[in-house]
């Protein structure tokens, strides 16, 4: 397993579109952090609190970057035959789908912490904390940090869910297009059907059923953590194992 990691990380880190990816994420950060700062330059007002408010309301958009992910490491290999040549050089095909998620994994959480840690490097030393003599708003920003961390250990297995979903998808579809809108179907899609007929049909079974989606905790932020790492992981085994014994079974052309 070490060895397939390390070819399908060679091919990751050489390919341009993972830098110009990596550098177009990084630069969206630059650019809302150099809003903050005008902003306040220009007579308005926002707050460090603000700022990590505004965080915890992203972190929603952790369930699609697996679409990016996904595609850095899969790189459309069933229209190039490197799956195929894959499994014809005697690569497990558990060996092959697993590594390949473990390194989508490992991508997704290395630009997560450099997104992270470069808006709060850029966010931490710029931002006023408190607009008060008594201090209220310092209060408010101790308030708005326990909610980033907790959200964060929240959102982080659901990411993983998303992620364990998308790469079911690229594995199960060939077309350049399906396998996103897949994805996207199941993570987003899905919620909203149950929303929508909850609302004409079964409220009480159908919200229920909502509740145990990736998209749901993060609807208000009150689900404990256990709760979404049960839902997140939940979410990543299930998708893994179908994976898993769908690709067994499939024939590669």
């Amino acid at each position: 397993m070490a060895d397939y990691l390390s070819a399908e990380l060679y091919k990751v880190v050489h390919r341009k579109y993972t830098w110009i990816a990596l550098g177009l994420f990084l630069g969206c950060v630059v650019l809302l952090t150099a809003l903050w700062w005008a902003t306040n330059s220009h007579g308005g007002f926002v707050p460090l609190s603000g700022a990590l408010y505004t965080l915890v309301m992203l972190l929603s958009v952790g369930l699609y970057a697996p679409l990016i992910t996904t595609d850095l490491v899969f790189s459309e290999q069933y229209k190039i035959g490197t799956l195929k040549n894959e499994i014809s050089y005697g690569i497990p095909r558990s060996r092959i789908y697993l590594g390949k998620l473990v390194l989508e994994i490992a991508v997704a959480v290395l630009a997560c912490a450099l997104a992270v840690g470069l808006y709060l490097a850029l966010c931490v030393p710029t931002l006023p904390l408190e607009a008060d003599p008594d201090g209220m708003l310092m209060a408010e920003t101790g308030r708005m940090w326990e909610l980033v961390g907790r959200c964060l250990l929240s959102a982080f297995p659901l990411w993983l869910g998303a992620q364990g979903v998308t790469h079911l998808c690229f594995f199960l579809f060939r077309g350049g297009v399906a396998a996103p809108f897949a994805a996207v179907g199941v993570v987003a899609g899905i919620p909203g059907l149950l929303k929508l007929l909850g609302l004409l049909l079964n409220p009480l079974f159908l919200t229920a059923l909502r509740r145990f989606t990736l998209v749901a905790p993060m609807d208000s932020w009150d689900y404990p953590i256990w709760e979404c790492w049960l839902i997140g992981l939940g979410w990543l085994a299930a998708s893994t194992l179908l994976g898993l014994l769908l690709f067994q079974r499939r024939e590669i052309n």
